[in-house]
Order: C-alpha cells, then structure tokens, then sequence
C-alpha cells in the first residue's frame, strides 16, 4: 500500500441571458493506493480510496444591476476509483479509469459523481 497526494484547481463560469456565476475551486485529496500488476509485469489494475477537501472561493453572481456578495465553501470529499495502466516501453505509460468523489454537503442527497480519465506519462 502507498499514498497519494493529488492537488486540484478548476475554475466555474456559466453565463445565462440575464446573469453569469463563477467561482475558483481549489483542492486537494489524499489516497491510500493498491497496484496489482498482472503476470506480464507490463499491465496492471489501480485501486485509490482516500479523502480530502475542496474550496469554493470566490463564488458570487454577476447580474445587470451589479453583483452579489462573494462567498467562500469548504466541503470535505470521499473518492474512490480503478485504473488500468500499461507500461508501452519503459519508462512510458498509458492509463486510463474512473473515480467517483462524493461531496458532503447540506444538499439532500449529497452530489456525487462520476469522473472518467485518460492519460499518458513517464514512470520514474
């Protein structure tokens, strides 16, 4: 078992006809990580389970007749997922799986969701 450290940023804007909401939403979780490498030594399946805590900064409305106050959010999170990776020719990689990160929240259900990815990168 290893750990992984995972920081975030992402930025919101929605524009409608009549206002636009934006926010900043930076974050970070932390993941207790399983590799399982399937005899080959060249595949193999990730599991992460871990938990963290997102911002929301920065977020306010934008109507014709000005704006609103902006707010700040914190919200805790759980994130689970799979990956299958593939090592093409030492030390390069493709990866690709699926998270799902469930918000705590005051809504009722919380919001979860589901976050497919793919990537390439560099074993080292």
């Amino acid at each position: 078992m290893r750990f992984e450290l995972e920081p975030s940023w992402n930025y919101f804007l929605a524009a409608q006809e009549d206002f636009t909401v934006q926010a900043h939403i930076p974050g970070a979780a932390i993941y207790g990580f399983y590799q399982r490498w399937l005899s080959n030594r060249v595949m193999a399946f990730d599991f992460r389970i871990g938990g963290g805590m997102y911002s929301v900064l920065d977020y306010y409305f934008t109507f014709d007749r000005g704006k609103t106050k902006p707010a700040v959010i914190l919200i805790p999170v759980i994130t689970a997922g799979v990956s299958f990776k593939w090592l093409i020719r030492k030390p390069f990689f493709v990866e690709a799986g699926l998270d799902f990160t469930h918000f705590f929240t005051v809504n009722d259900p919380s919001p979860g969701y589901l976050r497919p990815f793919a990537g390439a990168g560099w074993q080292f």
